[in-house]
């Protein structure tokens, strides 16, 4: 598992991004952020919290305020990354956090 990989959560059909440290990765657990297709998340008023993100050719909103951690074995194959985008990503998470 690497950070900024995009699961499906199985049995839940439901795609999350790790944000979890790599460093961490012998936790059983992972700190995780869904994503919700673009046109599903309707418009944000908070687009900094609720940025958009794009994945293999699709729009999502990752939806920061609903951050979790998950058990590890939930994780089973990455679909994709989000890699290229972490500035927005880690901008998000420090949004919510800190508030700036």
């Amino acid at each position: 598992m690497a950070r900024f990989d995009v699961y499906e959560l199985s049995g839940a059909g439901l795609l999350v991004v790790d944000v979890q440290a790599d460093l961490l990765s012998r936790l059983d657990s992972r700190v995780v952020v869904p994503l919700l297709p673009a046109e599903q998340a309707g418009s944000q008023a908070m687009p900094r919290l609720v940025p958009l993100i794009r994945l293999n050719g699709s729009e999502y909103r990752l939806m920061t305020p609903d951050i979790s951690g998950v058990s590890a074995a939930n994780l089973k194959t990455s679909v994709g990354t989000v890699a290229d985008q972490h500035h927005v990503v880690v901008d998000a998470i420090d949004f919510m956090m800190q508030g700036f």
